[in-house]
């Protein structure tokens, strides 16, 4: 599912371009499918953070599912690294397509 969250925040920053430093809701990227918690951040941030693909943005509380480094929080959230890459499976389908 982390994957899928993923995904779903890229376009929520891609459609939020105009306003780069306006804070959104984004989705937490945990390994629990069952998780549908939002943080708040800017879209500039996600797109720092995304941009390092072992880097997720997860809820508060969140950060201990994956077994990850905490490199970074805001209000309501962590950034933890050290977890796979959510599309780099899915990734591979489509370039073997």
């Amino acid at each position: 599912m982390r994957h899928v969250f993923r995904r779903g925040n890229h376009l929520i920053a891609r459609a939020a371009r105009d306003r780069p430093d306006e804070p959104v809701a984004f989705m937490c990227e945990c390994s629990s499918d069952g998780c549908f918690e939002k943080v708040t951040m800017t879209p500039s941030e996600f797109d720092s953070l995304a941009a390092a693909p072992a880097r997720f943005v997860v809820f508060d509380g969140h950060e201990e599912q994956g077994g990850g480094e905490i490199v970074g929080d805001g209000p309501g959230y962590m950034v933890v690294e050290g977890w796979s890459d959510p599309c780099s499976d899915d990734r591979r389908e489509v370039n073997a397509g």
